[in-house]
């Protein structure tokens, strides 16, 4: 908790929070920033330090616990065992009970992070951020391949167009090599045809 005061974060803070809250303070105690590094502000900064490091590993760990506890609770429900009666068990009692189960493991780690449920946010937040990341490269993808293929297809039209332009001029010299072949043939006696 102390570690969340130091950083100037509330008990609902997200991992994005704690890095912004840190890179902020960092930078204003950091002893670079302090003419001959002057000894409060490199403890400042190293306790500044410390809380991150606390705080992230904290983080790490509850997520580890977290993940632990649905494997646990997956594995349980995969299995559905039988009750003392004979019922089977409810899948999802047993998947909450190892979620539980999983953030009692960190004692403190929970405390200091908040509830499961903001634990859950942030890992959903993150997964989307994730996946917007992914389409927008994977359209940025598609954009590029649209974009090569009508430059492509551009290119080979202007090789179309300079080609049938060249014949033509091939044509036209051809034709006045013919008719002028002819007129002195023909016209002037000079050959013949």
């Amino acid at each position: 908790m102390e570690a969340l005061t130091v950083l100037g974060l509330d008990q609902n803070a997200t991992k994005e929070d704690i890095k912004t809250a840190y890179h902020k303070m960092a930078a204003y105690y950091h002893p670079d920033a302090h003419a001959a590094g002057e000894a409060e502000t490199t403890e400042s900064f190293l306790v500044i330090r410390q809380a991150y490091e606390y705080l992230m590993d904290a983080y790490e760990k509850a997520l580890a616990a977290y993940l632990a506890g649905q494997q646990r609770g997956m594995a349980q429900s995969a299995g559905l065992q039988r009750n003392m009666d004979g019922s089977v068990g409810n899948a999802a009692g047993r998947q909450t009970a190892g979620w539980e189960q999983g953030l009692s493991d960190t004692g403190e780690v929970s405390r200091v992070l908040g509830s499961k449920t903001a634990i859950l946010r942030q890992e959903t937040n993150r997964n989307f951020a994730e996946q917007r990341v992914k389409q927008e490269k994977r359209l940025k993808k598609e954009r590029e391949a649209k974009r090569r293929k009508v430059e492509e297809e551009l290119a080979s039209y202007k090789a179309d167009a300079a080609y049938e332009e060249a014949m033509a001029k091939i044509h036209a010299i051809r034709a006045a090599e013919i008719t002028a072949h002819i007129i002195e043939t023909v016209v002037l006696g000079k050959g013949s045809v």
